[in-house]
């Protein structure tokens, strides 16, 4: 088993731009390569020259120096030009990896991610409509004394009597409100629910109602991971709308429910699990190997159940087009698209060009963005799970 990385190149004041990749053999500790020779536009030589020095260097250093050396100078010394996507997995069918180094290179850095899915044809379909509206139903609707709650909080004229009593028959959303509320610096604590609803606010108790329910959703030790992906998401959406005309509330929700699709895929079972695994092992990204197996991804999949829980249909569309190749077609679309790019899980690559009409539709500069580790909110951070399986 061997590993792949997508090399990108970044330049200050620049969008990432994908320059190559790398194959990790770590078994002989050896590091192959394949390089793009132009990673600019004409018109950007300054670029073309930091790229031109550094390819050369790299090669270099593979000639020299083992696999494990050259990552560390990478990750050390080359950070501040280079950054490396996550790492992922790989079978070598022979021990000259060339081929498949030839296969990745013109999948994920040449051309758009669906390009790896033109290989596979409708017999490498393994999940039916059927099974998928069988797992869809698995996850159910949103439970009625949520639906009731959420329902009370966005009718501008119900008093907040009723809404405490609502949430009052619950009573680990109640001690989770009362605790939300006790995180911030105030000199005298929440002690009621009462108290607690008046110092957060509506906007915010909608948002910790709808997160706590979704949460029971990911309860299982293999989603644990894929919720704490999503509150880091809410917490770059929320961030990343304060400097758009997007609602930081409305684009913290985004980013909560962008991946409800996955546990649909979990109710799949232990079949579906050793496919996709089968898949990503011979190159393709899990989103690629999704749309293989089940003529769509977890994203659509997602939207489908969002839709029969009549989020709003913007919501909706956003979360459908957060993987697809498509460009984003409205503020929320490009945000979480943004958002998805900016803390890589493995599911997918990073598509500068989706990127630049994002960017440019919400009129974020690049500078604007992290490319680095976030801080989360305390609110957020409460709804993470401690451990992730």
């Amino acid at each position: 088993m061997a590993e792949w990385v997508v090399l990108q190149l970044q330049y200050p004041g620049r969008e990432l731009r994908p320059a190559g990749i790398l194959l990790f053999d770590s078994q002989n500790d050896q590091l192959h390569l394949s390089l793009r020779n132009l990673v600019a536009d004409e018109n950007e030589e300054d670029l073309m020259e930091v790229w031109s020095e550094l390819a050369e260097d790299f090669r270099s250093k593979i000639q020299e120096l083992g696999g494990t050396q050259v990552l560390e100078w990478l990750e050390a010394d080359a950070s501040h030009v280079v950054q490396l996507s996550a790492r992922r997995q790989i079978k070598l069918e022979s021990a000259d990896p060339s081929e498949t180094l030839e296969q990745l290179f013109a999948w994920h850095v040449l051309a758009k991610v669906s390009t790896s899915q033109r290989q596979y044809g409708p017999s490498d379909r393994k999940v039916s409509e059927d099974q998928l509206r069988q797992a869809q139903k698995q996850v159910g609707p949103l439970p009625s004394p949520a639906l009731q709650i959420l329902s009370l909080l966005q009718n501008p004229n119900s008093h907040m009597s009723q809404i405490e009593q609502a949430i009052s028959r619950d009573p680990v959303l109640t001690a989770h409100l009362v605790g939300v509320a006790n995180l911030a610096a105030y000199n005298d604590p929440a002690r009621t629910l009462f108290s607690a609803i008046q110092r957060l606010g509506v906007d915010t108790v909608q948002f910790q109602v709808m997160a706590l329910t979704m949460k029971k959703a990911f309860s299982a030790p293999t989603l644990r991971t894929v919720w704490n992906h999503s509150v880091l998401a809410a917490q770059v959406a929320r961030q990343l709308a304060q400097k758009t005309a997007v609602s930081p509330s409305e684009a913290g929700l985004l980013g909560l429910v962008h991946d409800i699709g996955q546990v649909v895929l979990a109710g799949l079972g232990d079949f579906y699990r050793s496919q996709l695994q089968h898949l990503r092992e011979q190159g393709l990204t899990a989103v690629a190997a999704e749309r293989v197996l089940c003529g769509k991804s977890h994203a659509e999949l997602g939207a489908d159940l969002l839709a029969s829980w009549s989020l709003p249909s913007d919501m909706v569309r956003a979360v459908a087009a957060h993987h697809s190749s498509a460009h984003a077609d409205s503020n929320l679309a490009a945000l979480l698209y943004i958002t998805e790019a900016e803390i890589d899980d493995e599911q997918d690559i990073y598509d500068i060009e989706k990127h630049r009409s994002a960017t440019q539709r919400l009129q974020l500069q690049p500078q604007a963005l992290f490319r680095k580790a976030v801080s989360v909110d305390p609110d957020l951070g409460a709804l993470r799970f401690a451990a992730a399986g």
